[in-house]
């Protein structure tokens, strides 16, 4: 059955001037901790977006409050890495603050429509991503 998955995933790099985030959001071939168990995931499981900006970015996967958009997502042998553009906002503002930090460091995606097989995903759609502070 396709259920909804979060991701934790790689280190995070920023940029406070430009507002820009990046960094590995989804590895492939590695066993990760999600919401809903471990599992891998292999090359071309998880559809990207054709457009990244329907990807939005949020903190601690609430998903009710974004803070940015995704403004590139590429498909790299190490798995998908994520850029973002964070809003010029209080949350925004807050979210670069502790980047800076070092109190969030870490990238996590959240992937729609999982169907997991042998402890392995086979298939999904990235629709979110959420700057957590554990990967």
């Amino acid at each position: 059955m396709p259920t909804n998955a979060q991701i934790e995933s790689g280190t995070l790099y920023a940029n406070q001037e430009t507002r820009i985030v990046s960094g590995l959001l989804l590895p492939y071939g590695e066993v990760g901790q999600t919401n809903i168990g471990k599992f891998s995931i292999e090359p071309g499981a998880v559809v990207i977006p054709e457009d990244p900006e329907v990807v939005t970015l949020n903190v601690q996967h609430d998903n009710e409050t974004p803070v940015g958009r995704a403004t590139e997502l590429l498909d790299t042998p190490a798995g998908i890495v994520g850029t973002f553009r964070v809003a010029k906002t209080a949350d925004g503002d807050q979210l670069l603050a502790e980047i800076a930090g070092g109190t969030r460091t870490k990238l996590s995606a959240e992937v729609k429509n999982v169907v997991i097989r042998s402890r392995k995903a086979v298939s999904g759609f990235l629709f979110g991503a959420a700057v957590v502070e554990q990967g």
